[in-house]
């Protein structure tokens, strides 16, 4: 499927590439790979609700 962007704003344009980046990021991780962005990402919004008090 190709998408026509001739109508969109370069915001909806960058936004749109970054999401299709990320997609194709993440197609080929393993349950291995999963599990460890997983834990990044639950590391990180734990030190943030730190930093904020929560």
């Amino acid at each position: 499927m190709k998408e026509n962007c001739n109508t969109c704003d370069p915001g909806e344009e960058n936004f749109l590439n970054e999401v299709k980046e990320i997609v194709d990021n993440v197609k080929n991780y393993t349950k291995k790979d999963h599990e460890e962005k997983k834990k990044e990402v639950q590391d990180a919004f734990s030190e943030e609700e730190s930093k904020n008090g929560k």
